[in-house]
């Protein structure tokens, strides 16, 4: 062999281990891309400065500041951490059962007949990237579980109702 074709091998081999390297080893395996595929939402809790939650009766708006988090309807005071560092980590681990694509026609969901159209609950994250409002519906079929959707997404998601 010469020394030539030994020499281009050798940089084919260097520049196949480089993009294994620096490029193939960042991305996630198989098995995290599909769990991150599951996930309904995806947001950083250190960057979600408020939380408002809303239902046909009320609507709870929850603020962070320096001094940590603050109720601020319906009436102002200081918000129990804890409940509120839970009730991200419910949302952080949200995963979808299955997604149905809503709108007319065969083989789509009814966005009303799953109770989306006029949600009685919604939750919305505010903060840099935070994730759109999700809209709570009906129970599904299935005990334990409830339809969802994001706002402005006409994907219907089956969750486990826990959150």
């Amino acid at each position: 062999m010469k020394t030539r074709n030994t020499f281009l091998l050798f940089l084919v081999a260097l520049g196949l281990f480089a993009f294994i390297h620096f490029y193939e080893s960042k991305l996630p395996t198989t098995q995290q891309a599909s769990e991150q595929e599951k996930q309904l939402v995806k947001f950083d809790r250190d960057k979600i400065t408020g939380i408002t939650l809303k239902n046909n009766e009320e609507k709870i708006v929850l603020r962070k500041n320096d001094a940590g988090w603050q109720l601020d309807e319906p009436v102002k005071d200081r918000a129990d951490a804890v409940a509120v560092n839970a009730l991200l980590s419910s949302v952080e681990t949200l995963r979808k059962e299955t997604s149905l694509e809503g709108g007319e026609g065969k083989d789509k969901v009814d966005i009303k007949d799953v109770g989306l159209a006029k949600p009685n609950v919604s939750l919305k994250l505010d903060g840099p990237d935070a994730p759109p409002a999700i809209l709570f519906g009906k129970d599904a079929a299935v005990e334990g579980k409830s339809y969802v959707r994001l706002e402005n997404a006409n994907t219907v998601s089956v969750i486990g109702n826990e959150l």
